[in-house]
């Protein structure tokens, strides 16, 4: 999905357990997978307000229950978790 999106609105990030303690509560993340990523966790963020909605994430997403849903802003859940 990070790839194809054309304005960078998906992206994928590895944090270390420091920033993994102090992401927002809620964030989603899975241990990173690899020999050069280990002890690192790893998480996809959605800018919400850099999305056009053109909908090209949801369409490759390869998950059998899709990962992306495309939803109007206005109906979208609150998601304006702060990094402190």
């Amino acid at each position: 999905c990070a790839y194809v999106c054309p304005h960078a609105v998906v992206r994928p990030y590895l944090l270390t357990a420091e920033a993994a303690t102090n992401a927002p509560a809620g964030t989603k993340m899975v241990p990173a997978k690899g020999k050069q990523v280990e002890g690192l966790a790893f998480t996809m963020q959605v800018s919400e307000d850099d999305c056009t909605g053109c909908g090209s994430c949801a369409n490759v997403c390869p998950a059998k229950e899709k990962a992306l849903v495309m939803t109007p802003i206005d109906e979208a859940p609150d998601t304006s978790a702060s990094w402190e």
